[in-house]
């Protein structure tokens, strides 16, 4: 990372490997996967239940990943990094985009966005809902000073904002995701600011934030 990244408090950098080595100077690291990890686990905590693999939403059933299953769907090495931190490690998507904003100026001064990306013949690729996701909450910072890659994604963000669920919809992995049948986990992704909820990790377990972070328990 460049040495001016340390002259801002929000900064957003891919969650690729050699990016990996940076992790240790934030206070707060938020993992934006929208399609669909981040979102799962909302939905998770948004019902109640946290580690079964059906449960009924909004009159539906959802498919919900088992928090044993993050390596499958995050890249491999990122959940082992990110434990070796002293940082605060929270999951955003569109659906909580305002609430994990919220909890991040709460927990630190120091933020990183890291949007995963998409996995594509082995490799982790750069993907439009993701940096859509970073920069919808990055819009809730501008508070803060913001790194010129900040600043990047809160641009795609306002250029989008009007269409998030045609962009959302449009992208490779809505594609993908919607010929095995994940329809309504894509319509659930596009409701923006919908949920109130943030997943926290703590070990190899993911819980809310309020139970980890007595600060973010206080001012809810």
């Amino acid at each position: 990372m460049p040495p001016y990244s340390l002259k801002f408090d929000v900064h957003c950098s891919w969650a690729f490997d050699d990016n990996y080595e940076i992790l240790s100077q934030y206070d707060v690291i938020i993992v934006v996967d929208v399609l669909l990890f981040s979102t799962h686990l909302d939905l998770s905590f948004s019902s109640g239940q946290r580690t079964s693999k059906d449960f009924y939403y909004e009159d539906s059933t959802i498919r919900l990943i088992d928090i044993e299953e993050m390596t499958d769907y995050l890249p491999s090495n990122l959940i082992h990094k990110l434990n070796q931190t002293e940082a605060f490690v929270i999951f955003g998507c569109l659906r909580n985009a305002r609430a994990v904003a919220t909890a991040a100026r709460l927990l630190g001064k120091n933020i990183l966005i890291m949007p995963v990306g998409d996995k594509f013949e082995g490799e982790v690729k750069p993907c439009s809902e993701d940096m859509l996701g970073a920069g919808a909450i990055i819009s809730y910072l501008q508070q803060k000073t913001l790194s010129p890659e900040s600043e990047g994604a809160l641009a795609v963000y306002n250029s989008s904002k009007k269409y998030l669920h045609d962009v959302v919809l449009l992208s490779g992995k809505a594609k993908e995701l919607i010929s095995e049948g994940y329809e309504l986990e894509i319509e659930l992704a596009c409701k923006f600011n919908k949920s109130k909820f943030v997943a926290m990790l703590d070990g190899n377990s993911v819980k809310s934030v309020e139970q980890v972070a007595p600060v973010v328990a206080a001012n809810s």
